[in-house]
């Protein structure tokens, strides 16, 4: 197995007893696990949005490249710059409005942007005019770094609305007349339409769905008979939940969640063997003998019922392991599942190891999500405790846990 350390990027070093895991054989198991599924001519979109959901976007989109992924989805052009600076050269689309004053920094960096009304496609025509006319000018300056593709003609894409009602232009005669303008004015106005595409609102939801699939194609139909299909770009609307409706592949899907093993089976057709690729790890930091009806942490919210052995694990709420969980979750001790007791703290929690007293010793590992020879804890159990999705789980363990890359 090879280890490679790689730090969140808010510490200055990996000095803690507390960490994550990330399986890199996983999320590449999981990429061919979902490409199988596909049509040959359906192109993969790998969502690496929020730090790839907290995996670490400056590791996993590299590797995702490696392994054959068509293009990459970000949040905003921070993120899109982050992957240019990893080394990733192909697409990056960003996902959501691009504010008029940060337009030239994702041009610079070859990023596609998202149209979703007349406004902001009149800031980005304002913008490539200006370009035009200081490349006439020879006002140019290579300002880029060295590992950023050369400048080329803004790349687009349109984003409609088709009932989450988010963003997005509204699937009736308002995103006809976007496309429309995009069609007759980008060789003009010096720009390029990659893709037109929506989101889907209601995982599991099959009529509303199709409700939405049937409003997108009602708005890509209007200008079939005027020969604009091909010049459309790519037509996409499929994710995690939808990518096994062949109905719904289209041109590209949009991966995120499937691709870091979270959602289960995603409510799909058939089961994918999908592994999860994060696990929680840390290392008993000091160990309490306590007696009974002593309590443990801030409000005694856990008393012992006889004499206890319990250990403190670095770890807390500031690193995402929620307060809402305190007392309602297991870890993973030498292949057995021990109680989570007390409140959780900002940077400590406590566990119940009086079954293990004669053995536990400070620097034994504990694995609070992952999977043992026989045991598993999936972030799935945390979210259902929460009442909340596996996304935000992910997301706040990246809050300043270092992370540890691991392949076999």
């Amino acid at each position: 197995m090879t280890v490679s350390l790689r730090n969140s990027g808010r510490l200055a070093g990996f000095s803690r007893d507390a960490w994550l895991e990330i399986d890199l054989n996983a999320i590449e198991h999981n990429y061919k696990q979902i490409r199988e599924v596909l049509s040959p001519n359906t192109a993969f979109m790998a969502v690496v949005k929020s730090d790839a959901y907290g995996h670490g976007a400056s590791t996993i989109a590299p590797l995702l490249q490696a392994c054959g992924v068509d293009c990459f989805g970000v949040a905003s052009v921070d993120e899109g710059i982050q992957l240019r600076e990893a080394g990733v050269n192909k697409e990056i689309l960003v996902l959501s409005p691009i504010p008029a004053w940060s337009l030239e920094r994702a041009i610079k960096h070859n990023l596609q942007i998202t149209i979703s009304s007349q406004s902001e496609l009149d800031e980005l025509e304002k913008l490539s005019e200006k370009i035009s006319h200081n490349k006439s000018k020879g006002h140019i300056e290579n300002t880029l770094k060295e590992n950023v593709a050369p400048q080329k003609l803004p790349s687009i894409q349109i984003k409609i609305n088709t009932g989450m009602n988010r963003n997005g232009s509204k699937w009736n005669a308002a995103a006809e007349g976007l496309v429309e303008r995009v069609l007759k004015n980008q060789e003009e106005k010096q720009y390029k339409l990659a893709g037109i595409y929506s989101h889907l609102a209601c995982n599991g939801n099959n009529f509303f769905t199709q409700v939405q699939a049937d409003r997108f194609h009602n708005v890509i139909s209007k200008f079939v008979s005027a020969n604009h299909m091909e010049k459309l770009g790519l037509k996409h609307i499929a994710s995690s939940y939808s990518f096994q409706r062949e109905d719904l592949q289209l041109d590209m899907v949009r991966i995120g969640l499937a691709l870091y093993g979270l959602g289960g089976n995603l409510g799909t057709k058939k089961e994918l063997d999908l592994k999860p690729a994060m696990s929680l790890v840390a290392r008993i930091s000091q160990i309490q003998q306590i007696e009974a009806d002593e309590g443990v942490g801030y409000g005694l919210t856990w008393k012992a019922a006889e004499a206890s052995t319990i250990g403190l694990l670095p770890c807390g709420y500031a690193d995402g392991i929620k307060r809402g969980l305190s007392n309602r979750i297991k870890a993973i001790y030498k292949n057995q599942l021990i109680s989570q007791v007390g409140t959780i703290s900002m940077d400590q929690i406590s566990f119940d190891f009086t079954a293990y007293a004669k053995e536990i010793q400070v620097g034994d590992l504990v694995k609070l999500i992952g999977n043992s020879e026989n045991q598993k804890i999936a972030i799935n159990d945390w979210s259902q405790i929460l009442g909340t999705v596996e996304y935000e789980i992910a997301c706040d363990l990246r809050a300043r846990l270092p992370r540890i890359y691991v392949r076999n």
